[in-house]
């Protein structure tokens, strides 16, 4: 199951970097990005209705109206703290002359990923470890083609701005890593992890280096 959702990661990663390298996002470019995730979405539903893919680790169990209940005030948490993000964000960078592409890349790409990294967190504690991978990738590929694809598909053109190329070679970096790690190694270590991390950092460096170099 990793290996499949790692490689449509991967498929998911090439499409958008070949779709922005124009620098310009269309709304038929987005609107695909979106269908590519109904696919997606097609394909892990009938697997899971075919029983293909039954997870190892054991879930605590949590009545149905009481899950259904969590979900739902999460899901509000985070589109009002969304929204207070954004508001934030345009008035940081406004008032302190910030670059808007810089912020976004370092702090609230952070700030955005702090849920799944309590959720990762948390299952790695308790030795959940395809949940936390598969958390990881899920969101990810839910961030390109949804997040991104269904509300810029209401846009006629949306520019780009920012290091392309340098994002592109990043993401590319980070997920090969991640494939390598899962198709060989078959396991999460130390080892893997701070490999990962330091392809991160390595990232955070080279963009606030080449923010200062060149503004974007």
């Amino acid at each position: 199951m990793l290996k499949r959702d790692g490689a449509y990661y991967l498929f998911v990663v090439i499409v958008t970097i070949l779709t922005i390298m124009d620098g310009d996002l269309t709304r038929w470019e987005a609107l695909t990005w979106f269908l590519l995730y109904v696919v997606y979405f097609i394909w892990l539903f009938r697997d899971a209705i075919d029983g293909k893919f039954v997870p190892k680790e054991e879930f605590e169990y949590v009545p149905t109206k009481k899950a259904v209940l969590y979900t739902g005030i999460g899901i509000v948490g985070i589109a009002l703290s969304a929204d207070i993000m954004v508001r934030s964000t345009v008035y940081v960078t406004n008032t302190l002359g910030l670059s808007e592409s810089l912020f976004s890349l370092v702090i609230i790409a952070i700030a955005t990923s702090v849920p799944d990294l309590f959720v990762s967190v948390e299952a790695a504690r308790k030795g959940m470890g395809s949940l936390a991978v598969s958390n990881a990738v899920g969101s990810n590929i839910f961030d390109i083609l949804v997040g991104i694809g269904l509300p810029f598909s209401f846009v006629a053109v949306t520019p780009i701005h920012g290091n392309i190329g340098l994002s592109a070679f990043y993401l590319l970096l980070s997920v090969f890593v991640f494939l390598i790690v899962i198709i060989f190694k078959k396991s999460l270590g130390k080892k893997e992890a701070c490999v990962l991390a330091a392809v991160y950092v390595s990232y955070l460096f080279v963009v606030v280096l080449y923010s200062g170099l060149h503004p974007f």
